[in-house]
């Protein structure tokens, strides 16, 4: 592993080449490093060893806000932020179009999939839902702007319909037999381990027999699905069920009538 960041591949022995070749991750970061030969290595070059991650030290502060508090989505915890708030009960929007607020004698400007609290919405008061977001805020390093009403410099004010109401997941994740374990592993360790978002596995045997209308999200990763049940599949989707696909779950979809996604046929490198 050691060796894989640090080696620099120079010459290659023909003419494969893959994405991995040349991964030298202090060249792709900019990463200050140096080679030591063994005659230059001494113990006193070592730093002090590492036991654990460091904690992210910079506080976070939510002011308080009695009209909405704003986050944005490209935040690396945005999505397990959303989670939580939901899990609590709190109710959150998102733009569908890109805005422009004034803080003071500033402005900044958020784009799509901006989340928004509307705090007079809430079935809380507006101190829980104050605690709750900085709880929130602290727990996902998450940068929260309070707000002290809705009118925009550019764009869709946050009162408006461009502002949607975001429901609250309930996933389910198609398994087992035919299904690609390393891509299901993947999407399950993202979601469950890193955004603490859960997910039900449903074997095609089980999903073809159980009530899948007590879930709004359903997940196909890359494998083979004959055995799944596609009419009910199909019924589930047109009733408004949100279906994610990955690899070649998108290909079996389109063949089997359940997405209208289609295919361009790359040309050949001989065609004129």
């Amino acid at each position: 592993l050691i060796k894989t960041i640090f080696e620099k591949t120079l010459n290659y022995k023909d003419s494969l080449f893959y994405d991995i070749t040349a991964w030298t991750m202090p060249l792709a970061f900019g990463l200050p490093s140096g080679e030591l030969k063994t005659t230059q290595f001494k113990t006193g070059l070592l730093g002090d060893k590492i036991a654990e991650v460091p904690q992210w030290q910079q506080e976070v502060i939510v002011n308080r806000s009695d009209y909405a508090y704003l986050f944005e989505w490209d935040e690396l915890y945005a999505p397990r932020a959303l989670y939580e708030l939901q899990k609590a009960g709190v109710l959150v929007k998102c733009a569908t179009n890109k805005f422009e607020i004034a803080f003071g004698e500033t402005t900044k400007k958020f784009d799509y999939g901006t989340m928004l609290v509307p705090v007079k919405l809430q079935a809380i008061s507006p101190e829980k839902l104050s605690a709750i977001i900085k709880e929130v805020a602290e727990k996902n390093y998450l940068l929260v702007y309070a707000l002290a009403g809705g009118n925009v410099v550019s764009g869709s004010d946050l009162g408006s319909s461009k502002f949607a109401v975001v429901k609250q997941p309930k996933i389910a994740m198609i398994t087992g037999t035919g299904v690609n374990a390393i891509d299901a592993g993947e999407v399950w360790h993202l979601l469950d381990q890193r955004m603490n978002i859960p997910a039900a596995h449903l074997e095609p045997a089980v999903f073809n027999r159980a009530d899948i209308d007590k879930y709004n999200t359903l997940i196909m990763v890359g494998g083979n699905y004959p055995d799944i049940n596609k009419d009910k599949l199909k019924t589930w989707v047109q009733g408004g069920g949100v279906l994610i696909l990955t690899e070649e779950a998108v290909n079996w979809a389109a063949q089997n009538g359940i997405s209208t996604v289609s295919y361009k046929k790359p040309k050949s490198p001989t065609d004129s």
